[in-house]
């Protein structure tokens, strides 16, 4: 399964931060820009985000990472 599968099954999203946070909260505006470009640069397609994880079931537990 593909990093950017995975991960946004986990809730992490390149989603740019509402712009009209800039001028309520910059501090906070820069931060989720910040953690946004992180998400969007592990789920890139052709980077990160095509990086595969290999999953396996393990009896009683679900998935996990192998």
């Amino acid at each position: 399964m593909a990093q950017r599968e995975v991960l946004r099954r986990l809730g992490v999203s390149g989603e740019r931060p509402p712009l009209a946070m800039a001028s309520s909260d910059p501090a906070g505006y820069v931060r989720a820009l910040a953690a946004a470009g992180e998400a969007a640069e592990l789920t890139a397609r052709g980077g990160l985000g095509d990086f595969t994880w290999l999953l396996q079931r393990v009896p009683g537990e679900g998935y996990c990472p192998a």
